[in-house]
């Protein structure tokens, strides 16, 4: 009898694409109104319409009876249509046709309604709407059993409805209040969302409904009262012990659904402090069951539906049995968890229902066929009162622990349930869903917890904090107003202001929009991918790069410049791998980027001083850069890099231009000289390359340039961008990939990063990609314009300040100035001083110490001025403040370097000084130092800087970089 029965299975027609996608599809409406209502409508009529919580749940209990009365009853009508028009569908396509409109019905009480009478209408409403939703839902769980005899071919069938099914939990669990959300919550927002939600729904289910079978109508039978109906459905709960265990099971699952479907709101309002995290948690758990229900049919074909049940069953409890660890070790390692829950709740879900088909396919041949109907009714039945009354749970709950309800748009509504109510929203969920899994695996759970929100249960005992967000912002507004002003051209270092109130909303709100970005995988977040390829794009052309030219997005112009170095050290261990330690050839004026690259990666550094006087200047051109042949003061002739080149040179770099006094390095030459030698050449555009390229007369120092292969350039300097971006573009793509580092030398994931970061923001990347797109290059280009026409009227107004002078020939809205020691020493003004009279009139000038170059030349003492497109707004007024500090310093003395070295104990005064020195004497010393250097504080910095420049001038550069450490590191250390 077996063989012949699968003989007959085997023998059936496979079920067609179209028939599975056209049944699969009615998913969408069973799924859609099995969650959003649960998820949403206890929670509408408590807080939105007034309704008392324990009335809430009555309202919602009785129109989930009144299901529950009616499935059996529409499940034999259905049985009866089938015999008498061959034919299932005229039930499915009516409920499938009016659903919609009453669904929309329940969700649009007029506002101001008296509770009581708003939550009659939604009892009428919801009572039509669950009929409507019964007209389809019986018939439509009974076609697998008269779609196909296969046992193989219902479980493809099944585990595809499953698949849509768990979409649809997804799509509404999620989307319903988002959409809610977008309607602006309340009234309006709940009836945008039933509008919308209505119309997927009954769209799903009438798609369905032609998949129901047409066979030839029989004779009339005679009419079977309603008890009798009622009768049959029972009697097929008795006669069939699989049935029963396999609706109890279901029973029990529906419970813990209805206690969670219906909590969540709250949990999400009054646990997580916010009305959408409900959409992360659905987002979490049903996301990965998308994926795993076809797995989980591969899995049944293989070991049986059974079994499959039990292993979804056991992984489900394990995962979340997990979740309990957030007592102890929180973070967000739980969406693991949730994620290995969704893989088996996928399987949970499918294998009970691919069995139904085949319990009714067993009572057909035991009993005779024509009584699936009869099934499915008291299955739905049974799975709604599961359903029904795991909201009358949860609202009983809600009132004895002393919920308050609330009108919408009525003062006074609860912020938060009592404590005890918090805890039992958690608590409650988790007994019916631990019941339901010891029934359904036959096994013991003890104290296991098995649902998605057991995990709360423990939880419930930390509680969330609260707390005043106005308070904690208004603390850091007052944190922010010990900075200098990032805004209105105040500070002439640090800051690259655009003036652009518009373009700093954008950029914030693109930062906030990838906020939980991690930019480490663009293989999981897609959009780091193509925002970093579009950024690229954009400065590869600015900069006049090949399809060769390949590059990354990184942190800063300091991460840029180590992997450039990085990348040309590797390479250059490949080629001498016996040799020892390569050196790293630049101008003395490079930036000290390079200093920290070599130091990390175990290069020499080999600085080449630069023109230590302005003789050499007689011979700059009038527009700025300096006479062929000559080098401006701060510059290095292109002869002086390229004799220092040689076999064990790594990489040179030449600078576009350097950041100390703004003059661009004989980039063709020196990278021309290089290439012939085989040797790469960076070159450094941190600060110039999103200007340079809109000067005119300006000599190649990019890609143009054959021997550079490889050039840096900040994005949040001239790029505007927020702090946190810059690019490294690399000419080959071996000499790219070099670059990486890459492992997969451990148990965890592969890593492979381009970058020295792991983990990092999407932010600035967002907002850098933003900026990009909203000015362009004619943007960028009249921004360049409003800096360099600010830096012209600088540059006049200081040739016209006497004792003063710009430091050689700047190129760019960058320049340094130093005291003209062409006049008399009386009419002399010293450039530290100078800066801080200018701060006192309220603008920040950046001090640059003098240094001793290694042939013995000394560069001046500096102030270093950044110019940005906002300084044309405050032009006039900067100007007085230089010119009045010039006149309130001149003649007055800068400090001397031998009266700061008296100051010092004589043990500080050698190189080696530094290793002696731990923390705290480094901070009795500095206390010592800076008291008598002026500080009003005990060991707080002066109030005046130039006295610590010329501490920095009098040490020992590995003194003063010990003791310049313990400042810095102590600012930051906690208080007592």
């Amino acid at each position: 009898m077996a063989a012949t029965k699968r003989s007959h299975e085997a023998s059936a027609p496979a079920l067609s694409r179209t028939t599975i996608s056209q049944y699969a599809i009615g998913s969408i409406g069973t799924g859609g109104f099995g969650t959003l209502p649960g998820l949403v409508l206890i929670y509408y009529l408590t807080d939105t319409l007034g309704v008392a919580a324990l009335l809430a749940g009555v309202l919602v209990t009785a129109a989930k009876v009144w299901d529950v009365i009616i499935d059996p009853f529409i499940g034999a009508r259905s049985d009866e249509g089938l015999a008498r028009a061959g034919t299932r569908r005229r039930f499915m396509v009516l409920g499938a046709v009016t659903l919609p409109v009453f669904f929309v019905l329940t969700f649009a009480v007029p506002a101001g309604m008296n509770p009581l009478l708003a939550g009659l209408w939604v009892l009428v409403a919801f009572v039509l709407t669950t009929t409507s939703f019964s007209l389809f839902q019986v018939p439509y769980i009974a076609l697998p059993a008269e779609l196909t005899p296969s046992y193989d071919e219902r479980t493809r069938l099944l585990t595809w409805r499953v698949v849509v099914l768990t979409f649809a939990i997804l799509l509404f669990g999620a989307g319903g209040p988002e959409l809610r959300a977008l309607g602006g919550g309340e009234h309006t927002g709940y009836l945008v969302m039933a509008i919308v939600a209505g119309l997927v729904i009954g769209a799903g289910m009438l798609v369905s409904s032609a998949v129901a079978p047409r066979g030839a109508a029989a004779a009339p039978g005679p009419r079977v009262s309603i008890a009798a109906q009622y009768r049959e459905g029972f009697a097929a709960l008795r006669r069939s012990q699989p049935f029963r265990a396999l609706l109890l099971t279901f029973v029990l699952q529906g419970l813990a659904t209805g206690v969670m479907l219906a909590g969540a709101q709250y949990v999400a309002v009054y646990v997580l402090h916010s009305e959408r995290a409900v959409s992360l948690l659905f987002a979490a758990l049903i996301a990965p069951a998308l994926v795993a229900a076809p797995i989980w049919g591969v899995i049944a074909r293989r070991i049986g539906k059974e079994r499959s049940f039990l292993y979804a069953s056991v992984v489900f409890g394990v995962a979340a049995l997990s979740m309990t660890a957030l007592l102890w070790v929180p973070g967000e390692w739980v969406y693991a968890s949730v994620a290995v829950a969704g893989f088996a709740y996928a399987g949970m879900q499918s294998m009970p229902m691919a069995m139904l088909p085949d319990v009714i396919s067993h009572d057909a041949r035991t009993n005779g066929e024509g009584q699936a109907g009869s099934f499915s009714g008291v299955w739905t039945a049974g799975e709604t009162a599961g359903m029904a009354f795991g909201a009358t749970v949860l609202t009983i709950v809600l009132a004895a622990t002393g919920y308050v309800e609330s009108v919408a748009g009525v003062a006074g509504r609860a912020e938060r349930p009592p404590s005890r109510n918090r805890r039992e929203l958690l608590l409650v969920p988790a007994s019916p869903s631990r019941s339901a899994s010891c029934r359904s695996r036959g096994i013991g759970c003890g104290a296991r917890r098995s649902s998605l929100l057991s995990r709360s249960t423990r939880m419930s005992r930390r509680r969330m904090p609260d707390f005043d967000s106005a308070a904690i912002l208004g603390r850091l507004a007052d944190l922010r107003s010990l900075d200098a002003p990032t805004h209105g051209g105040r500070v002439l270092s640090y800051v690259y202001d655009t003036g652009l109130g518009s373009l700093d909303e954008l950029a914030a709100d693109a930062i906030r929009l990838m906020q939980p970005v991690n930019g480490l995988d663009p293989t999981t977040f897609g959009s780091v991918a193509a925002l970093e390829r579009e950024v690229l794009g954009f400065v590869r052309g600015l900069f006049h790069g090949g399809d060769d030219v390949v590059g990354t997005v990184t942190s800063g112009g300091t991460e840029s410049c180590l992997l450039a170095v990085k990348t040309a050290r590797d390479l250059w261990r490949q080629r001498h791998p016996d040799a020892g330690a390569p050196r790293l050839v630049l101008p003395a004026t490079a930036h000290a980027a390079f200093h920290k690259a070599a130091y990390y990666f175990g290069l020499e550094l080999d600085l080449v001083p630069a023109e230590s006087d302005g003789a050499a200047t007689e011979g700059a051109a009038t527009d700025g850069t300096a006479a062929k042949g000559t080098a401006a003061e701060g510059s290095v002739p292109a002869a002086r890099i390229i004799e220092r080149l040689g076999d064990d040179t790594a990489l040179v770099v030449v600078s576009a231009p350097n950041y100390p006094y703004g003059s661009v390095d004989p980039v063709e030459a020196v990278a021309a000289a290089a290439a012939e030698r085989g040797i790469p050449c960076h070159v450094d555009a941190c600060v110039g390359g999103f200007v340079l390229p809109f000067l005119e007369g300006m000599p190649l120092w990019d890609f143009r340039v054959a021997g550079v292969t490889s050039v840096s350039a900040d994005l949040h300097k001239f790029g505007y961008a927020p702090k946190g971006a810059s690019v490294l573009l690399q000419r080959g793509r071996d000499r790219h990939r070099a670059q990486y580092f890459a492992t997969t030398g451990w148990p965890g994931y592969p890593v492979v990063n381009p970058s020295l970061l792991g983990s990092k923001s999407a932010g600035a990347l967002a907002a850098a990609w933003a900026i990009i797109q909203a000015l362009g290059s004619d943007g960028f280009a009249a921004l360049t314009a409003q800096s360099i026409a600010s830096t012209s009227a600088l540059l006049h107004a200081i040739d016209g300040i006497e004792g003063l002078r710009v430091v050689g020939s700047p190129v760019g809205p960058l320049f340094a100035v130093a005291t003209d020691e062409s006049v008399e020493h009386e009419r002399r003004v010293d450039p530290h001083h100078w800066a801080d009279r200018v701060r006192e009139l309220g603008f920040l000038l950046q001090q640059q110490p003098a240094f001793e170059q290694s042939d013995g030349t000394r560069l001046p003492r500096t102030t270093h001025l950044t110019i940005t497109p906002v300084t044309a707004s405050v032009l006039n007024e900067l100007v007085v403040a230089l010119a009045t500090a010039a006149d309130e310093m001149r003649g007055r003395p800068p400090v001397s370097v031998d009266e700061v070295r008296a100051l010092l104990p004589a043990s500080l005064l050698s190189p080696g000084a530094a290793a002696g020195l731990d923390s705290d004497a480094a901070a009795a010393i500095l206390s010592r130092l800076f008291g008598a250097l002026g500080s009003t504080e005990p060991g707080a910095l002066p109030d005046r800087f130039a006295p610590v420049m010329a501490l920095v001038e009098a040490l020992p550069a590995p003194v003063g970089e010990r003791l310049l450490t313990e400042v810095l590191a102590r600012l930051a250390e906690p208080s007592d």
